[in-house]
């Protein structure tokens, strides 16, 4: 005999708590009922309970204490909050509080129970998140995500408890962040059965845009010799990932937004609307306040998307994670390359913790792999890595050379050459270039001071 599953409403509303019940009620739930906080709380503590539905905003204690109280007492209850869209705010802190997930009032009843069949199933090993999260610390990593970092531990942590919901994210950064990334990792610890579809329409026309996203149906354009599934009916009942957001054409904007509220959509040639089970995920390296602000981005379709955000930072704000990502990537692609280099030298790291980075992740792991093509032996040296990453310590020094009144320019110029041929570890051709001069012009005055 299958286990009865016990489902718990707390709602005021008397008849949107019976039309719950009774969309809920069927074989296998036993459904409790609740009209304030106060008394869902006291079911909580005298009925083992699976799965809470709870309105945001209640008489008396409101939905967020009821979260609150209802994880101390049962934490592993799964919780699902309701609310109006313009409550949407307290809905995702409610995510971060431990909440499921969240839907919006009106409530539509295939979603209700699509709801309900996502979270009876979700894995022992995402109730109790904060195991999870622990674990993700020690393994320095996290779904192809690495870092130590207070930084990125709060990204993982954040993914872990966003990852399960239904709702649309939207991830922004810098080029090279690992957005892609992340977006993959909602969708592996989101519990969900369909597959991952990856789509970027930056350089795509309006009509193939159109045609990639909703599919065909034959004879809808002069190329439809036969019926095609676009990327959204692909993604059914898992995830439509959205690269690049900000490029998609205006005039596509408006059916993508119907698609998200209303989860239908209608291929090309065809009237008749399909409807599909997909989270949507977008990702965006411009700024799509500005680009609204400029009449490029529908406004509405811009809050949509961005119900819950996650911000990627730039290398450069956790610079304390490029030692282990560097060493990460020496391990990746020295066995990818069949070579022997299997560490970095100090000097080396030095150059890489002092370079700004601009493309991020993306091009850390780029230039790692060209340094590990041009290396000899088993380590890793400042001459193996471009001219630009070598420059980079002397370009962030702060050092300042102090000289004496009177000192001659003699004595000014062996200083400076001393101090530069010091920085570049001895590199004579990378030292002339700073300098500015010829290389047998550094030669001859090396000679003439006699470093």
């Amino acid at each position: 005999m299958v286990p009865t599953k016990n489902i718990l409403i707390v709602e005021d509303d008397a008849s949107a708590r019976l039309a719950l019940s009774k969309a809920l009620s069927k074989p296998g739930y036993t459904v409790f009922q609740a009209p304030t906080g106060e008394k869902g709380v006291e079911i909580v503590e005298k009925e083992p309970i699976h799965l809470t539905f709870c309105d945001i905003k209640l008489p008396g204690i409101d939905g967020l204490e009821v979260l609150s109280r209802i994880k101390k007492i049962q934490p592993e209850t799964v919780v699902v909050m309701m609310t109006a869209f313009g409550s949407i705010e307290k809905a995702v802190k409610a995510i971060r509080t431990g909440a499921m997930d969240f839907i919006e009032k009106p409530l539509d009843l295939d979603t209700i129970r699509q709801t309900v069949e996502s979270a009876l199933r979700l894995p022992d090993h995402l109730k109790n998140r904060e195991a999870l999260i622990n674990e993700i610390g020690e393994k320095k990593g996290f779904a192809g995500m690495i870092g130590v970092s207070r930084t990125m531990q709060e990204i993982f942590a954040t993914i872990i408890k966003v990852a399960p919901a239904r709702t649309t994210v939207l991830i922004t950064g810098e080029t090279g962040t690992g957005k892609e990334l992340a977006a993959r990792a909602l969708h592996q610890y989101s519990n969900r059965e369909g597959p991952f579809i990856p789509v970027n329409f930056s350089a795509m026309t309006d009509t193939l845009f159109e045609s990639e996203l909703f599919g065909y149906v034959k004879g809808a354009h002069s190329t439809a010799f036969q019926s095609r599934k676009g990327r959204l009916e692909e993604a059914d009942k898992g995830t439509l990932f959205i690269d690049e957001v900000g490029d998609i054409p205006e005039n596509i904007q408006v059916k993508l937004l119907r698609c998200i509220e209303t989860r239908t959509f209608e291929r090309l040639g065809e009237n008749t609307p399909q409807r599909v089970d997909v989270r949507f995920i977008a990702a965006t390296n411009v700024n799509l306040e500005e680009a609204v602000a400029q009449g490029k981005f529908r406004e509405d379709l811009y809050y949509r998307l961005k119900v819950f955000q996650i911000h990627l930072p730039s290398l450069r704000e956790h610079a304390d994670d490029i030692p282990l990502l560097a060493q990460h990537y020496v391990q990746v692609f020295s066995k990818a390359n069949q070579r022997p280099v299997c560490r970095i030298s100090k000097e080396a790291m030095d150059i890489l913790l002092s370079y700004h980075w601009p493309g991020n992740i993306r091009e850390l792991e780029n230039k790692i792999e060209q340094a590990i093509i041009m290396a000899e032996g088993d380590t890793l040296l400042p001459s193996h890595f471009a001219s630009e990453v070598q420059n980079a310590q002397l370009a962030d020094s702060k050092e300042v050379i102090e000289l004496k009144v009177g000192s001659s320019l003699r004595d000014a110029e062996k200083e400076l050459i001393q101090r530069t041929l010091a920085k570049v570890a001895g590199n004579k051709t990378k030292a002339a270039e700073i300098l500015g001069i010829g290389t047998r012009t550094l030669y001859r005055k090396i000679e003439e001071y006699g470093f």
